[in-house]
Formats: structure tokens, sequence, C-alpha cells
């Protein structure tokens, strides 16, 4: 069936509701229930879509793998090294531009899962980016930035996996060692995955520059 405009309703509420309240799975949850009433299934199609989406073994498996990635966050954070990490690297981080640098070259270093490395990196980051009185949306650009365009770019990650399998079989491809090679042959053809890492850099440094000249004008 098409819906047309009515399509636009879900998102839009989404968005609207995440903006207003800061809530995002409230925001998602009442989208997915405007979205069951417009479709006429009623209040009990809402449970069937819940189940649906929930039985899907691919999303419990991502389910699983985000479990295991917060609880050792959260260990790291409650043992105290995310703050003797930051207590370390003080001295690094004098100025705004050495705090966003280092944000970058963490989500560098962890390069083997797009999961992991927002998830661990924004923690992380957090106390010293609110130091340094960068915003938390720069903050979540910069993990996002040099989390998958990073994972993408690294022939050992999950990524990489993925991305060879597809082209088996494909034109001249007949192999997994065929397809490996034909990734790493490409890397430096991924531009929206090199520029988007680059434009970390670049933003910072845009920033400081604007600032330090409107320092000095005024």
């Amino acid at each position: 069936m098409h819906y047309g405009w009515l399509s636009l309703v879900p998102p839009l509420l989404a968005i609207c509701l995440a903006l207003v309240t800061r809530e995002a799975v409230f925001s998602l949850a009442v989208a997915c229930l405007a979205g069951v009433l417009l479709m006429g299934q009623g209040l009990i199609g809402f449970p069937e879509l819940l189940a649906t989406a929930l039985g899907n073994r691919d999303f419990m498996w991502i389910c699983l793998v985000e479990i295991c990635i917060g609880i050792l966050v959260v260990f790291y954070q409650r043992s105290g090294a995310v703050g003797m990490f930051a207590q370390r690297v003080t001295r690094l981080t004098r100025t705004r531009e050495h705090t966003q640098t280092l944000g970058w070259c963490l989500g560098l270093f962890i390069f083997f899962s797009d999961y992991f490395s927002p998830l661990f990196v924004g923690p992380v980051m957090r106390d010293l980016t609110d130091r340094a009185r960068i915003s938390r949306e720069k903050l979540a650009y910069i993990c996002d930035s040099t989390s998958a365009p990073v994972s993408v770019l690294a022939p050992i990650t999950g990524w990489a996996v993925f991305m060879t399998g597809l082209v088996i079989a494909i034109g001249p491809v007949r192999n997994q060692a065929e397809a490996m090679s034909l990734f790493i042959k490409s890397i430096p053809f991924n531009f929206y995955a090199i520029l988007s890492v680059m434009m970390v850099v670049l933003v910072g440094a845009l920033v400081a520059a604007a600032g330090y000249g409107i320092l000095g004008a005024l």
C-alpha cells in the first residue's frame, strides 16, 4: 500500500519529540505507535511490531554486542580507569584544539569496531570536552566521524569481511582472497571515509582560527 505524505508522519514525529523531550527511546516508540495506527492495525498492532522486530536474529545479535560493550564501558568508569586516564592526559589537553585532537586520535586508535569506538571514546572524552567547553554535539561529531569511516578503511575489521563477502562472484572476483585484494586496492578510493576522518581535523582548525580571529578583533 502507498500512504503518500502520511508516511512522513512517524519520522517527523520522532524527530520533533526527540528535540522537545530529549528522550530518543520514548520518541521512537511513539513514532512506531503512530505508524501502526496509520496502517490501520490499531493498538494491537504495536505489540506485534515489537515482537517481530525484537525477534529478529540480526537485531538480537546487535543488541547483545551493544550490551556487552556498554558493560565494558561502565566497568572502565566504575573502576576509575576513565578518571585516571583523564587525569593523565590533562597536560596534553590544555587547549580546545588539543582536546579535539586527542578525541580524534582515540577514534583512529579504536578502529576494530564502529560500535565500540563511539561508546568508548564518548564517555572517556566527555569530561575533558566539558572542561574545554566543547559542546556535546561537537564530541558526537568527532566520535561518529572516526568510527565507521575508520573501520571501513582497515582490512582487519568486520566491515572489511562484510564488504568483501558482497563482491564475491561479481565479475572476475571468484573467492575471498581475490575479494580482500580488491578491498585493499580500493581503500585509496574510499573518498567519503577518508574525507570524513580528515574533516574532523579541518573543522577543528577552522573553528580555532575563527576564534583567534574574533579574539584578535576584540
